[in-house]
């Protein structure tokens, strides 16, 4: 009896993790972006906390992404930062299909633009 539940468990932890592993299948575009970034189950929000947060930091570290740059605050959390991102892609539906670090400094450029430097 014992081997047989042993068995079962192990099939039901298979099941779980291929599935876990086939719902967390990545970030490419802004459709999946959206879909992380709106999503309510934690493990997608974290995804999407994780992956906001590498372009912000390439912005922070490079000056710019994806020819994108902004003055980013130099302290805003991963909800404000998630909020952005949901916000831009919801105002612009017809760009989810751009790559998600494009949309992302994007998304960041348009909400925190540099001071346009005017020559004298």
């Amino acid at each position: 009896m014992g081997a047989m539940r042993r068995r079962l468990f192990s099939a039901v932890i298979a099941i779980v993790v291929t599935a876990a592993s086939a719902s967390l299948a990545g970030i490419d575009d802004g459709n999946s972006l959206y879909r992380y970034c709106s999503a309510t189950l934690g493990a997608f929000v974290m995804y999407c906390y994780g992956y906001v947060d590498s372009v912000v930091n390439d912005m922070r570290l490079y000056g710019s992404v994806a020819g994108y740059s902004a003055c980013l605050p130099s302290v805003f959390d991963d909800s404000q930062r998630r909020d952005i991102i949901v916000a831009f892609l919801e105002r612009y539906p017809q760009d989810r299909r751009v790559g998600a670090t494009e949309l992302t400094a994007r998304a960041f450029a348009e909400a925190f633009p540099c001071p346009s430097k005017q020559s004298r």
